[in-house]
């Protein structure tokens, strides 16, 4: 079984498993006792060969300096992905840190009243430039009565779509997707069987929130730090065997599925040797009295 590390206060709790690349298992709103993350186990092949399938999509990875493999960064999901990583814990935050052979990667979670304080921090510690994606691999749990909804960026532009009975858009203003969905905000059901994924640029701050009767959750980041909004929403359509429903609101430094599609279109980081790139998000919890007769 999973080590696991918790963090709470009296609004809200938040479970890590070090032993799994300090991957968040459970985000539970205490007013309410929701869970904002998909459930499931910690599991999978971690090795170098390590493959990322609806069975291991749960909960919040960190993905880093990859999301899919490819030539630059083989490793499904990263290097962190799965792997063991230190932390230390205090009153009101835990950082974890992974050592890779030629960088450090670090987050600092912080409770502050509802509030969720994420801070990163990704150091070169090698004798050469350094080039990196990263993504906040968010995975949420959402319902029918949820709806979705993002400010602060640009017109999305997809990059995959499953199981979309007509051609799809290659690009869209949110929420209006095509004629058969005009309003993405409403979250389907695991009986549509489609997915899609698709980035946009981050004008000046994001804010992406979800909200409903039991609640809500709001993610919001600086483009000035982190570029770009990923948005995965898979309502029944991937994977073709037991396909999964989930949500992912997903900050994330390009706009890109991997590292060598951020170097096509020169959206990669870089850090330079003996430095460091840092970068933030806040998530907030929101009662559900305190969404009651705002626009759904």
């Amino acid at each position: 079984m999973t080590a696991t590390v918790t963090l709470k206060n009296d609004r809200m709790q938040v479970d890590l498993a070090p032993d799994f690349g300090g991957r968040i298992t459970r985000l539970i709103d205490l007013t309410t006792g929701r869970d904002w993350l998909v459930p499931g186990p910690c599991e999978g092949d971690v090795s170098d060969a390590a493959t990322y399938g609806g069975a291991q999509a749960r909960g919040w990875d960190e993905c880093f300096p990859t999301v899919a493999p490819c030539a630059m960064s083989p490793r499904d999901h990263g290097d962190i992905w799965g792997r063991a990583v230190s932390s230390q814990t205090d009153a009101n935050s835990v950082t974890m840190t992974y050592e890779g052979p030629n960088f450090r990667f670090e987050r600092q979670i912080t409770l502050d009243g509802n509030r969720l304080l994420v801070t990163y921090a990704a150091s070169n510690t090698g004798v050469a430039p350094m080039s990196f994606m990263w993504s906040q691999h968010c995975l949420l749990n959402l319902n029918s009565d949820d709806r979705i909804g993002i400010t602060g960026v640009g017109p999305f532009a997809v990059t995959g779509v499953l199981g979309q009975p007509a051609p799809a858009p290659t690009q869209f203003v949110w929420p209006l997707f095509d004629a058969v969905r005009p309003d993405l905000s409403h979250v389907e059901s695991i009986g549509a069987g489609w997915a899609m994924k698709a980035y946009a640029q981050v004008s000046d701050t994001a804010r992406a929130q979800v909200d409903g009767p039991t609640g809500g959750i709001t993610f919001t980041w600086s483009g000035a730090e982190i570029s770009t909004l990923g948005l995965w929403l898979d309502y029944g359509g991937w994977p073709d065997t037991q396909p999964n429903h989930q949500v992912a609101i997903e900050p994330t430094t390009a706009p890109a599925d991997d590292l060598n599609s951020a170097a096509d279109q020169m959206s990669e980081r870089w850090v330079g040797p003996n430095e460091t790139a840092r970068w933030s998000v806040e998530i907030s919890l929101t009662p559900p009295e305190n969404l009651q007769g705002e626009d759904k």
